[in-house]
């Protein structure tokens, strides 16, 4: 006859947020804390959790913030600016490939050419990327809006290095 494993009391059982003995919650300091925020990183005891969805554990000032609730005005700014960014390489990629701006490289050296093709799309392409890119939180639910801006971005950085290699192959 075998002995069932021992089982650990809940304070030693490895968990992510795994919180030391003698850790008080910050909002009520009498209480011993037993997870930390996701956003702000402060101490909270079971009272204090708002479990969100995906096993998101965040404090009650967090779960009151827009930045939970929402996009935060830091990550609404770098939305639009990965959508500006996009439109602006979208709109220059065009024109440079339907011939808009034929005239203006007639004559121009193959090394300019390729310097002001990068400037207009793939700069604009690459900072748009980065932007949106950090308005992804891992902790946080990040909307279709980000996601969409960081797939555009990304699109044209592949587009811009397919035309890249396509180019210097020829």
């Amino acid at each position: 006859m075998s002995l069932p494993p021992p089982r650990l009391p809940p304070v030693f059982r490895p968990t992510f947020n795994a919180i030391r003995e003698g850790t008080n919650c910050s909002i009520h300091p009498t209480a011993q804390a037993t997870l930390k925020c996701m956003c702000c990183s402060n101490f909270m005891c079971p009272t204090c959790d708002f479990a969100l969805k995906g096993g998101i554990h965040v404090c009650p000032n967090c779960a009151m913030s827009s930045a939970v609730q929402g996009l935060g005005p830091r990550r609404k700014r770098n939305v639009v600016w990965g959508y500006v960014l996009a439109s602006i390489a979208t709109i220059c990629l065009a024109a440079l490939m339907s011939g808009l701006m034929a005239e203006y490289f007639i004559g121009m050296n193959e090394t300019v050419a390729g310097l002001v093709f990068s400037l207009f799309t793939f700069v604009p392409a690459a900072i748009g990327f980065g932007a949106s890119s950090s308005a992804c939180e891992r902790h946080l639910p990040n909307p279709m809006s980000i996601k969409g801006a960081i797939i555009w971005n990304g699109l044209l950085l592949a587009a811009f290095m397919a035309l890249t290699i396509i180019g210097n192959l020829s």
